[in-house]
């Protein structure tokens, strides 16, 4: 049955409509810097009177179809310019000197430590909790791990297991309640540091451990040692050497050992349809402009090293560092491209998570998670 409309069903949908135009306003002042970036650059006028009235004039065109007052949205669209001209004027002051477009690796990898460093004690508190795109995948990627370590369980292998870029330790603390021995891995002292209060709180179980290790160059477990091997919310992006941190894993599992990566999706829909004029409901996402992965923190973002992957690209790298019967499946679609507050309702969560569960086999999805297997 549908709702009544009352008055605070009706205040919720005013709340939504409000918040979405918030996030609108945002995306729209973000535009104004990469704006002020380009004239900087081509050595263009930052004020454009014509193409400032011709805008406003195209909005008031479009007010009357609406049935909206002309001269308010003109007024409002006014506002928005003058206060787009205040953000790229304090650009230009606070930053005379243009950034480079595409970062090296080794300011990534420093982007990347600077971020953890900065996150790690409230990583938990706060990474993607916000984005309901980024928790559906979250609970996504969970059922698959559950469901490998069912398989795992039924062959007798629940001896030992590695969580690779493991962060606050999280998925370690999962495989914890089924596996003998568990090793999170991650670069960040901070990180492992968070982790190791977190192994603290819960009582300090003997089966589990973090450690500081840089997987580009090594991953210190004995060979044919490993029961399983995770790489978790899109971590295999983060590895420059794949193929090199492939073989690493290959020597470390076990005969008929299982390995789970997580990739960004090169093939998304998120990526083809390459601009929203909004923010998506997703944590973090690629930024197709700087080739690397944008991280959202709140009102901060931080640019560090990512590549997105095809489907098909993942399965020639599996198949080719010796792995079998690798299977894909991509997510989340539908919810990876919609605003934020698109989600204000959990019915609308369940529906448009059924939808994206029924086409994680499209390779449309924003992250891939792969399964496959060392030989026996």
């Amino acid at each position: 049955m549908p709702k009544e409309l009352d008055l605070k069903e009706l205040g919720n949908r005013l709340r939504m409509v409000d918040n979405h135009l918030v996030t609108i306003l945002a995306q729209r002042m973000e535009l104004a810097k990469q704006v002020e970036e380009y004239k900087r650059e081509h050595h263009e006028s930052l004020i454009r009177l014509a193409v400032e009235d011709q805008r406003i004039e195209s909005a008031k065109a479009l007010a009357k179809t609406k049935g909206l007052n002309a001269n308010f949205i003109a007024a409002f669209q006014y506002l928005i310019m003058a206060e787009a001209c205040r953000v790229e004027i304090f650009q230009m002051q606070d930053e005379p000197e243009l950034k480079e477009q595409e970062l090296s690796p080794e300011q990534l990898k420093e982007n990347l430590l600077a971020l953890t460093k900065e996150i790690a004690p409230l990583y938990d508190q706060n990474y993607g909790l916000d984005f309901f795109a980024t928790r559906s995948y979250l609970s996504f990627e969970d059922s698959v791990i559950s469901r490998e370590i069912g398989t795992l369980k039924a062959l007798g292998m629940l001896d030992s297991a590695i969580d690779l870029g493991c962060a606050t330790g999280k998925v370690s603390f999962k495989l914890a309640e089924s596996f003998q021995r568990v090793v999170g891995y991650d670069i960040s002292p901070e990180m492992i540091g968070e982790a190791r209060n977190n192994l603290q709180k819960a009582g300090a179980p003997n089966n589990i451990e973090f450690k500081v290790a840089d997987i580009e160059e090594s991953i210190p477990e004995e060979s044919n040692s490993v029961s399983l091997v995770v790489m978790s919310l899109g971590t295999a992006g983060d590895i420059l050497n794949l193929r090199q941190a492939l073989a690493r894993i290959k020597r470390i599992l076990k005969p008929n050992g299982r390995l789970i990566l997580s990739f960004y999706n090169s093939s998304a829909l998120l990526y083809r349809c390459w601009f929203f004029p909004w923010q998506v409901s997703l944590a973090a996402s690629i930024n197709q402009t700087k080739h690397c992965l944008d991280v959202r923190l709140k009102e901060r973002v931080f640019s560090i090293y990512a590549r997105p992957y095809s489907v098909s690209e993942i399965k020639k790298l599996l198949n080719q560092a010796g792995f079998e019967k690798p299977t894909l499946s991509t997510y989340p679609t539908i919810s990876a491209i919609l605003p934020n507050e698109f989600f204000g309702e959990e019915s609308m969560q369940n529906l448009i998570s059924d939808i994206d569960h029924q086409l994680a086999g499209l390779e449309s999805g924003a992250y891939t998670l792969a399964i496959t297997r060392k030989g026996t």
